[in-house]
């Protein structure tokens, strides 16, 4: 609500006349677009920079029938941590998914704590609290897969931080990481799709 006011005052009092937009992604210049609407705006993408230097850590080990996930993000509708958990029930196997992240929307962790509550023995799920940015790569290498089926990113830094430590990923179509199976480094699913992203864990498993 207070959005829609700002923007909407903003907008009527002209605050952005002869500004030029920098966004990260062209999703990020589709969400300027929308939100201004009607107004004449001019948007340059200028993708965020990263590091192409990998993460010095031993990764971890694998076992057949076995799989370590990792969810590394705010605890908040919108990055749909209980899409994950739903898509988990499905798996056969040794699973273990273990939740990093502030917890930002209490009722809404309520109700991944309710799915949790319903899940199979042979899925191992674990909050584990906060971690600091520098520990990001370390985490990320004690595991196979990092499930991310976020609703909207405008680039996903956190994506890029798996990527960098070695650890494949299996992501939402929301954010501009595409062709990842082309490179052989994760999966890229629609969220209407949640049935694929059960098979492509099930073939990691």
């Amino acid at each position: 609500t207070k959005k829609i006011l700002y923007l909407t005052l903003s907008k009527w009092m002209k605050l952005y006349k002869g500004i030029v937009w920098q966004a990260s992604s062209e999703y990020e210049q589709q969400d300027i677009t929308n939100a201004l609407k009607k107004d004449a705006v001019q948007i340059k993408i200028a993708p965020n920079l990263v590091s192409g230097q990998s993460v010095n850590t031993t990764r971890t080990f694998k076992n057949l029938g076995s799989l370590k996930v990792v969810f590394l993000s705010r605890v908040s509708r919108k990055k749909n941590l209980d899409y994950a958990l739903r898509v988990l029930t499905a798996l056969h196997g040794d699973i273990i998914f273990d939740v990093y992240g502030p917890i930002e929307d209490t009722a809404y962790w309520q109700e991944c704590q309710s799915i949790i509550r319903q899940m199979s023995a042979n899925i191992q799920v674990a909050y584990q609290g906060e971690i600091t940015p520098e520990k990001v790569g370390e985490i990320f290498s004690r595991y196979h897969l990092f499930l991310f089926p976020t609703r909207g990113e405008n680039f996903g830094h956190v994506i890029s931080e798996a990527l960098r430590a070695g650890c494949p990923v299996l992501i939402s179509d929301q954010t501009p990481w595409q062709g990842l199976e082309e490179q052989q480094a994760g999966w890229v699913v629609p969220l209407a799709q949640l049935e694929k992203f059960q098979t492509v864990l099930k073939t990691v498993v």
